[in-house]
């Protein structure tokens, strides 16, 4: 009787043990599905440009030198109404596009500048951090207004400059570069007219299209991300979270918040097959990952200095070389109410 009590208690025992096997083994594929779940957004993707590589009046410049960096186009932005334009930096000349077709080209001064913006009034704002290390100011038709010096306080090496950004509106008003030297910050180098900022105000991270907020991001580890938010015009105030990505994150390439409140941070990645993917990862107000949006994975090696911009309403422009042509897709996130 005593043999055959202790054979049904380890009978009781294996079920039990495979029965909290299951139920984690459930559990495991539940998360994994609502992850899989979370991570999926709707898009509507738009395919707004695309133009054949070459030195024509509708092409954009893309050179492959057989001892040097593969070239495409190094920046564009794109205007409220939708106008695009191309730092055709190859062709010396900024391209611009409205519904596919070119309506303009602007003569540019040198083969040099990697990011571009646009002021008010269709100011033209052109970074060259390497060799006349300054900013440019032409207007629509390719005058040059005025050109101002990046080195000095704030910024004691031009090379350290990444792009330009322009607040249009606010106290903050005026023409921005962020700086990547040790860590991320913005400083601000002249008003919108152009006129030097001398004081060079210098703020951490990047400010938000309004100006309102700041914004900075880092990889910690190697499969985490922490982000980071201030609160609306108090910049001494931040919200934070740490994310955990399921690949090794290789770059963070930009951060943005739209007028909703979502953050918006481009990143790529090597996912467990050792591919390199590249991703648009969306959080809500409350810096919570609520979607990723797969880019496109451009297979030829070109450089392209800015190839992602999102707009206040949280559209996403992506430029990218495919084939012989040059892209611009517009995404834009469907979100569910």
């Amino acid at each position: 009787m005593r043999v055959s009590a202790e054979k049904n208690c380890l009978i009781l025992q294996a079920i039990s043990c495979m029965l909290f096997i299951c139920v984690c083994l459930l559990l495991s594929v539940d998360s994994f599905s609502q992850e899989r779940k979370n991570n999926r957004i709707n898009v509507q993707q738009i395919e707004l440009l695309r133009v054949k590589a070459g030195s024509g009046p509708d092409t954009i410049g893309i050179i492959s030198p057989p001892e040097a960096n593969p070239e495409g186009p190094m920046s564009f932005t794109v205007g409220a109404d939708e106008t695009i334009y191309i730092l055709d930096q190859v062709n010396s000349r900024i391209q611009l596009f409205k519904k596919g077709k070119r309506i303009k080209t602007i003569p540019i001064p040198e083969k040099n500048f990697i990011d571009m913006d646009i002021a008010p009034q269709g100011t033209i704002v052109l970074l060259d951090n390497l060799v006349k290390k300054s900013v440019f100011l032409m207007d629509s038709n390719g005058t040059m207004m005025r050109t101002i010096p990046l080195e000095g306080k704030n910024i004691p090496n031009a090379a350290g400059v990444l792009h330009i950004h322009i607040i249009d509106d606010g106290e903050l008003a005026g023409i921005w570069v962020s700086v990547g030297d040790k860590q991320l910050r913005s400083v601000r180098i002249a008003s919108l007219n152009g006129i030097p900022d001398h004081n060079r105000l210098s703020v951490p991270g990047v400010l938000s299209h309004d100006g309102k907020r700041l914004l900075n991001a880092h990889i910690s580890g190697d499969a985490t991300v922490e982000v980071y938010v201030s609160q609306k015009e108090k910049f001494s105030l931040w919200d934070e979270r740490s994310i955990l990505l399921n690949a090794y994150v290789v770059e963070i390439s930009g951060i943005w918040i739209d007028n909703q409140k979502r953050t918006y941070l481009s990143l790529s990645l090597e996912e467990a097959s050792r591919t390199l993917s590249r991703i648009v990862l969306i959080c809500n107000a409350q810096l919570q990952e609520i979607g990723r949006i797969h880019l496109p994975t451009q297979q030829l090696p070109h450089e392209i200095w800015r190839s992602l911009r999102i707009s206040p309403e949280g559209h996403i422009y992506h430029m990218f070389i495919h084939r012989k042509d040059v892209v611009i897709k517009k995404y834009e996130p469907i979100y569910s109410k």
